[in-house]
């Protein structure tokens, strides 16, 4: 009598076990290869901040990220221009008009704001261009 185990559901071959005429070895359904084992498990790296009472917290200058980032828009040759107009109203919410205003001033300037915002916003619209294949960066607002 046949005992059904996690891995090998019973009337299954094991996952080991040889395809008939040689080929590659073929899981029962319902089942998965498992590849990932005796592999180490990497240790999260979050740290806990304890505030002890009567302590005084001081935040790092040098550490310190700026309000507002601004996005900019380089000239690119390689785009079409429609192309990175509807990249700007679909990527960064621009409507038409401040799109297509926005990529002039670009084309013409060879830089343009797009515009202000958080830093996450600003590192996500810009990533988000790059992956388009736009020239764009971002800088903080304190440095303009």
């Amino acid at each position: 009598m046949a005992i059904a185990t996690a891995a090998t559901p019973l009337g299954a071959r094991p996952c080991s076990a040889p395809a008939p005429g040689g080929g590659r070895p073929t899981l029962a359904p319902g089942t998965l290869p498992r590849r990932a084992v005796g592999l180490p498990l990497r240790e999260s790296e979050a740290g806990t901040t304890v505030v002890l009472p009567g302590a005084e917290v001081e935040e790092n200058p040098a550490h310190k990220r700026a309000k507002d980032y601004s996005v900019l828009l380089f000239n690119d040759p390689l785009n079409k221009r429609e192309y990175v107009c509807r990249c700007l109203m679909l990527i960064c919410l621009l409507e038409e008009r401040p799109a297509y205003e926005t990529m002039m001033k670009a084309h013409q300037e060879g830089v343009a704001v797009v515009g202000t915002y958080k830093f996450d916003t600003a590192e996500d619209f810009c990533a988000r261009l790059k992956a388009k294949g736009i020239i764009s960066d971002i800088i903080s607002k304190d440095s303009e």
